[in-house]
Order: C-alpha cells, then structure tokens, then sequence
C-alpha cells in the first residue's frame, strides 16, 4: 500500500537592490538566505533512505537547499565620445555565489538489518571531525575524513540525512559590447564575451559512499572552465 507520508518546509530572507538604467548605467543585487527541510527530495526514486518504516527519520535540509545565494548584474555604457570608433561601448556582467549543496554520507556495505534499504547511513565516531579544513584547492583529495565514521553493520547508522554541505560555488560572466550605427537605421553590434571569466573552479560534492575507495574525493567540477566568444550581429 502506498501513503502519503512527506513533509516539507521552507522558510527564506530575500533581499535586493536595484537601480534602473539611468545615467548610463544600471545595477540589481538580489541576495536570499533560506532553509528548505523535508523527509524526501528526489521525485523520480520512490524508496524512502534508510529505514523505510520510520521516514521522519529522513528530516534534514532539501537536496536542493542553498543556504546563501548572491547574484548581482550590471551594466555600464562607457563615456567614451568623439568619433564612431569611440561611441557605443557598453560593458555588463553576472556575478553568482553560492552555498554548495547538501549531502548524504550512505555505507553500501551496511546490510540495514533483514531487508533491503535504500542509501544506509553509518555511524558517527564521536570525537572526530568529519569535516577537513583549508583552502578547497587543498581539501579535493580529502573533503572527508574516513575516520570520523564506521559501518553500522546489521543496525541503522545513526548519522542524520544531509547533514553535510558540499563546497561552495562563484562564477563571473563579462560581456564588452559595441553598437555602431549604419545607414538607414540598421547597426552593427561585436560582442566579446567571457563566461568564468576569472576561470574560477566550482567543485561538485564528494563521493560519500563510505565503501568506495575514493570516499571523500572529488573528483568533478560544475560550470566548466573559462570561455570566451567574439560575435557580431547585424540589426536592419
């Protein structure tokens, strides 16, 4: 028999700042800082984590959650006068940071008592931080430390769902535009633009389960590398 038994939450600030273009330049700055909580998040896997029988269990923070997120746009049309290799430049941009994501530490190796389970949990060693500290660039090989936990074995671990957060993300986008005008109302527009800019490296979660040999690791990236693009358009 099936039955409704989910819970979800959430609660958030939003706050933002915004200046329409005038004067030559325009800017918005959005921030929100949030909590989302529920027993379940992946809407395509109907098998409730560790104990099926007890999903109240599962309350934590949202797959999805991010506790903090800034975004700012701008743009600016540049002062730039006299002839038509000078007018018409405008510069704008995208700037995102973010809390990273929540995660699930699972033993596939716990044999969760008699029956099948989906993600077992396994237990917390009291005493050891599981968290290492550093700068990221240092922590990829080791996100994680394995001795802040062991396998529950034939019982259900007592570590909570979500309870970690993974790395956090930050990109910047820049585009440099210039509009020329032609004859008979149409113009010319180049746009040079560059996505991460600052080709700077956003990590995905580690791997989290206790078993693999890379327990910990991270081995991915979100939003790929730096990447620029020159293109022209002509509007008539």
């Amino acid at each position: 028999a099936l039955s409704a038994t989910g819970y979800s939450r959430y609660h958030s600030l939003q706050a933002s700042l915004q200046r329409r273009f005038s004067r030559g330049y325009m800017f918005n700055v959005s921030y929100t800082y949030s909590h989302s909580i529920d027993t379940f998040s992946d809407e395509g896997i109907y098998q409730v984590q560790q104990d099926s029988t007890r999903p109240e269990l599962n309350r934590g923070p949202s797959d999805f959650n991010r506790a903090h997120r800034l975004i700012g746009s701008w743009s600016w049309l540049l002062p730039f006068h006299g002839n038509v290799w000078a007018d018409g430049w405008q510069i704008s941009g995208v700037a995102t940071i973010q809390s990273g994501r929540p995660f699930t530490v699972i033993d596939s190796d716990g044999s969760a008592i008699l029956f099948a389970s989906g993600d077992p949990r396994p237990n917390v060693v009291p005493g050891v931080d599981p968290l290492t500290t550093g700068p990221m660039s240092t922590r990829v090989d080791g996100y994680l430390n394995p001795d802040a936990f062991a396998s529950s074995g034939v019982a259900w671990g007592n570590l909570g769902r979500n309870t970690f957060v993974g790395p956090m993300q930050r990109r910047l986008d820049v585009t440099l535009s210039k509009t020329t005008p032609l004859h008979g109302g149409s113009s010319l527009e180049l746009r040079l633009e560059a996505y991460n800019i600052t080709n700077t490296a956003s990590f995905r979660n580690p791997e989290r389960d206790l078993s693999d040999g890379d327990f910990g690791e991270i081995t991915q990236t979100v939003g790929g590398p730096r990447v620029i693009q020159l293109a022209m358009k002509v509007r008539f």
